[in-house]
């Protein structure tokens, strides 16, 4: 259960900070500004961060070295 609730607010924060950033973008964003070009850059990047977590999250925990 632990695990689903992690993955579940890992993916659903990632997400609620990507539609945050768009919400604020488009409300700074200057008439005829290239707000798209800068939000791919963000959301390529939220993307790896979501996959590297789950990645970490699937790794087994190995006690002692």
């Amino acid at each position: 259960f632990v695990w689903s609730l992690e993955i579940v607010l890992i993916v659903g924060g990632h997400v609620l900070g990507v539609a945050t950033a768009h919400r604020v973008a488009l409300a700074l964003a200057r008439p005829g500004g290239r707000v798209v070009t800068g939000e791919a850059v963000l959301t390529v990047l939220m993307c790896a961060f979501t996959v590297v977590t789950l990645w970490l999250l699937a790794q087994p925990l190995v006690a002692g070295g």
